[in-house]
């Protein structure tokens, strides 16, 4: 069976709760890395405006995601500039 194990915790560097302060109008680039080795990850940034600007390391077109799901595949890394929209808004 190849499904991997799957979990009701998943954890980013280590930790399962990651809290830092942003502001309004601000904009920041994230590097997500899926480093599981069986379990797909749809993120969604609630109050935010993502765009995608690498996928696997190679620059791509930037594309608006917008707040829906952001997905990040198994083995895979995407780079996103995420414009915060709402401050207290949550990823």
């Amino acid at each position: 069976d190849h499904a991997g194990r799957y979990s009701n915790v998943v954890t980013i560097n280590g930790r399962w709760e990651i809290k830092f302060k942003v502001r309004t109008g601000e904009r920041i680039r994230l590097r997500l890395i899926n480093t599981a080795n069986a379990q797909i990850f749809g993120l969604k940034f609630e109050g935010h405006d993502p765009w995608r600007v690498a996928v696997d390391g190679q620059t791509v077109t930037p594309i608006r995601i917008g707040s829906n799901h952001v997905i990040v595949a198994q083995g895979s890394r995407i780079d996103l500039v995420v414009y915060v929209r709402q401050q207290g808004c949550g990823v």
